[in-house]
């Protein structure tokens, strides 16, 4: 029995030094598995924190965005400069510079890299978005960039240009308007505040005032016709003809018929850049001589900026192709160009839409996000006019 108790202690000590050993093992395997999972989780949440921070940096955001820098020719060809348009902006700048970058036109930075390309911006650069000044400042740079080698920048009048000109402010960003009311260092014309007696809008500028109010009355100073920003937008063309060969395009906001063609020179005589000068100068005039409020009063210039005019015409949409088609034949015969580039009319799905066998090019994609702030531009190189978009 001695020897019994004798090998049983033995054996049940062996057996519980063996599930003291598997005890050891099993804690050890457990403490390596919680530091390896410690380090994956350290590692992730780095990870994380380092995509972060260069998700911040300016350098990396077109990376990030999928949206690829093109590198195509900016120099003079056999047909002329590269020629470049794109649609309406709405007060996004860094969609403007987005699709200026997918183009080659500017670098990380927003500065004209285009060489002597020619770019052409169809008009409502303002409204919606909330940077609708610095969009303007922005491009009124490019111009001063490109000229200095040898490229251009043009910027044409839409209707919405028109409608803060008219004193009709129904689509200018709140967020715009209280920033200028929260800043108040907006430079004004010397005799606004004279004016200023005189508009209803006056008492908004009393204490108690909101910041948007006091944007909003900024925003109408701003306008006029000595401060700067009431000085660009009604130096802006409605119309213009650029480009080499098939390259040769007219661009306009909304469209050109013979109608307003006729409103300007009713004896057909005038041609080409000729009758684009005589519409830009009998626009500027009107502008010029609309001291803001009393816009909203004057008979707008008939068919140039009335509802069927050169920023509101909705026809190149909405007409047949048997009504619209041969009546472009004629306009682009007095105009000598082989196609028209208009913005102002949506294109759903990003996509610019091409009628009458490209005499007519829609580009207005919705560039800004109050929009559907899609990237697309029309170029023409060597004669071949096509779309870009992100890749």
């Amino acid at each position: 029995m001695a020897e019994l108790r004798k090998r049983r202690s033995i054996a049940e000590g062996e057996d519980g030094g063996g599930a003291n050993h598997a005890s050891d093992r099993s804690n050890s395997w457990q403490r390596s598995t919680l530091q390896q999972n410690l380090k994956f989780a350290l590692w992730g949440v780095a990870t994380l924190v380092c995509i972060g921070l260069i998700r911040r940096l300016d350098f990396f955001s077109n990376f990030f965005n999928a949206v690829p820098t093109v590198r195509p020719t900016n120099e003079v060809t056999s047909h002329g400069p590269r020629l470049v348009a794109v649609g309406d902006i709405h007060g996004d700048l860094k969609q403007a510079q987005r699709v200026l970058a997918m183009t080659g036109l500017v670098d990380s930075e927003g500065k004209w890299i285009g060489g002597r390309t020619t770019l052409v911006q169809t008009g409502d650069l303002i409204d919606r978005g909330s940077e609708s000044m610095a969009v303007v400042k922005f491009f009124e740079e490019l111009k001063l960039e490109a000229k200095s080698v040898g490229g251009r920048v043009h910027t044409l009048l839409g209707n919405h240009e028109l409608m803060n000109l008219e004193s009709k402010f129904h689509y200018v960003s709140r967020r715009e308007l209280q920033s200028l009311g929260s800043k108040n260092d907006l430079q004004l014309p010397s005799l606004f505040q004279e004016q200023l007696k005189e508009e209803h809008w006056f008492k908004i500028l009393q204490p108690g005032s909101t910041e948007e109010e006091k944007g909003l009355m900024l925003w109408w100073g701003a306008l006029q016709s000595d401060a700067w920003f009431g000085d660009v937008l009604r130096s802006l063309p409605v119309g213009i003809i650029v480009g080499e060969g098939n390259c040769r395009t007219a661009f306009v906001h909304a469209g050109l018929t013979m109608r307003m063609l006729q409103s300007v020179d009713n004896t057909s005589t005038l041609q080409g850049n000729a009758i684009t000068a005589k519409l830009n100068e009998k626009v500027k005039k009107s502008l010029v001589r609309c001291p803001g409020k009393d816009c909203v009063a004057r008979q707008q210039e008939g068919f140039l900026l009335g509802v069927d005019g050169v920023v509101w015409f909705r026809g190149y949409e909405t007409r047949s192709d048997g009504e619209l088609c041969p009546e472009i034949e004629k306009v682009l015969g007095r105009l000598g160009a082989q196609r028209i580039v208009v913005g102002h009319n949506l294109q759903v799905g990003r996509r610019a839409r091409r009628r009458c066998g490209g005499r007519i090019e829609m580009i207005d994609v919705g560039i800004s996000r109050a929009y559907l702030g899609g990237l697309a531009a029309w170029e023409c190189v060597e004669g071949h006019p096509s779309m870009s978009y992100p890749q």
